[in-house]
């Protein structure tokens, strides 16, 4: 391959990688309007984020999701630590005095899930091991 050919398709993955950046940004800040624009998506926002985490818990993404029954928001996390020291973290019960244990479920092969509960708020969280991401989905009933 030449050199000019090099340069060019450089460029285009660095133009490429700002534009899908910018993207990623903006429909980040999207979803922050949508949640500060209702009073329900404030209040999960606020128990999600209240919600203990390891310290080594990075947030990589951050959605939106309901229907008419349900609605919430989902964080996903790099966890940098396997499943089974989040597990363990959650299962300090000084950590967790605001809330209620639900259910933990590992019976699936490729899903684990652990349940809590403050106030409405429903909080799970969920492992596709041997993956290293975690989310945190956290949601209320619609009346």
């Amino acid at each position: 391959m030449s050199l000019s050919i090099c340069i060019k398709l450089s460029t285009y993955l660095l133009v490429l990688a700002t534009v899908l950046g910018g993207c990623r940004d903006r429909l980040a800040e999207e979803v922050e309007q949508k949640i500060a624009g209702s009073e329900t998506l404030s209040r999960i926002d606020q128990i999600c984020q209240e919600f203990p985490k390891p310290k080594s818990f990075e947030l990589e993404k951050k959605r939106i999701y309901g229907n008419s029954t349900t609605s919430g928001i989902n964080c996903q996390y790099i966890a940098h630590l396997p499943f089974e020291e989040v597990r363990t973290f959650y299962q300090n019960p000084r950590l967790l005095e605001d809330y209620s244990f639900g259910t933990e479920d590992d019976a699936q092969p490729l899903i684990t899930e652990i349940s809590f509960r403050r106030d409405e708020v429903s909080i799970n969280i969920e492992n596709h091991p041997p993956s290293g991401i975690v989310n945190i989905g956290c949601s209320v009933a619609l009346k």
